[in-house]
């Protein structure tokens, strides 16, 4: 959806509540972590760097990039930065939601087999759709260019 609003309008509050649903997945967390001593295990210590690069990470580049934008009208390395990161912590927070599901298994055999199966399908069919639209508007844009 091509127009000037849309980083402001549209992406940054869809943001904002995505990141405030992930502090609050991430307090749960954390609590139940602290609950099990459980603070300084692989699941833990790798939520920690998926968040903390979202909440601290994240907000700064896209700011950055898109002054930067709003000034030049051409894409910086703030924005790239922005944009890459945030498709790397994406993938970081899908990759240990499924490391929970292994972590948590011994601590409680009552989780049904199938919600890890379930979590990678969901997962799997999220990411076909994401990377479909991605190839789909790059085809787009360079048909564009082309004219």
């Amino acid at each position: 959806m091509p127009s000037p609003h849309t980083a402001t309008r549209i992406h940054a509050p869809l943001q904002i509540a995505t990141v405030c649903l992930a502090l609050a997945g991430f307090g749960v967390g954390l609590s139940i972590a602290n609950d099990l001593n459980e603070l300084r295990s692989y699941h833990p210590i790798i939520g920690y760097v998926a968040i903390g690069g979202v909440v601290l990470v994240q907000p700064f580049l896209g700011i950055m990039g898109r002054r930067l934008y709003r000034n030049t009208k051409t894409p910086s390395l703030y924005g790239m930065s922005h944009r890459w990161l945030g498709r790397l912590f994406t993938a970081i927070g899908i990759i240990n939601g499924g490391f929970g599901f292994y972590y948590a298994y011994p601590i409680n055999p009552d989780i049904p087999a199938a919600s890890p199966i379930a979590y990678g399908a969901i997962c799997a069919g999220v990411g076909i759709i994401y990377v479909s639209v991605l190839i789909w508007r790059r085809r787009k844009t360079k048909r564009v260019g082309q004219c």
